[in-house]
């Protein structure tokens, strides 16, 4: 499986117990490598800046008085525990923002993915049956390219699942497309060779299944 687990014994189709992604005998997987984008970070950075501005207006407000009144500990502790604030939700900003090149995986029952982060490695698996999945893939540049993925549950708001970036050429992307909606629709792909522009596209790989 993508996420390392070795599937010896369990017999297919079935789902793994490590990451709960789906397989079956000899079932395609569709994988590709990419960058996803990144949001605007959990609710409560948000609100910790909205805090700091408060305090921070406040504290700058009251700081002539605290100088006039003899206060200047009190005026430097509180400058001091603005500046480290505002310094230590950069820092953390920074990091929460690295990011790296994961490999997605669309599969008949879902779409996984995995991160590799020196030696840990995180899975992450959505099955199609919370609902039905809404795909997009758009051409940014002549060999890059985006892919949205969604899941709509009945007649609620759609939940994006994945909105990431990706290398392919831009002849290419129809095939993948094509690809993609077969697998979800879990329809076979050992007819892909019909598909036109495949036979010429980067998703041949050296034993002929799409990469």
């Amino acid at each position: 499986m993508s996420c390392g687990y070795a599937l010896e014994g369990i017999p297919a189709p079935g789902v793994c117990p490590e990451c709960g992604m789906g397989f079956g005998a000899g079932a395609c997987v569709i994988e590709f490598a990419g960058v996803a984008r990144r949001s605007g970070g959990p609710l409560w950075r948000r609100v910790v800046w909205v805090v700091l501005a408060i305090v921070s207006m406040i504290f700058f407000q009251v700081l002539g008085l605290l100088i006039i009144n003899g206060h200047h500990w009190v005026a430097i502790v509180g400058f001091a525990a603005i500046i480290a604030g505002v310094v230590g939700m950069a820092v953390s900003g920074k990091q929460q923002k690295k990011t790296g090149v994961e490999i997605f995986s669309i599969t008949p029952d879902g779409f996984g993915r995995r991160e590799c982060r020196g030696p840990e490695e995180h899975t992450e698996f959505v099955r199609w049956d919370e609902g039905h999945p809404v795909i997009k893939i758009d051409r940014v540049s002549r060999v890059w390219a985006r892919i949205k993925i969604g899941v709509r549950v009945g007649g609620q708001k759609q939940r994006n699942i994945l909105d990431a970036g990706f290398r392919c050429p831009a002849e290419d992307l129809g095939v993948l497309h094509t690809l993609i909606s077969k697998q979800i629709r879990k329809e076979s792909l050992e007819d892909r060779e019909s598909i036109p522009g495949y036979e010429r596209s980067v998703f041949i790989a050296p034993d002929g299944i799409p990469e």
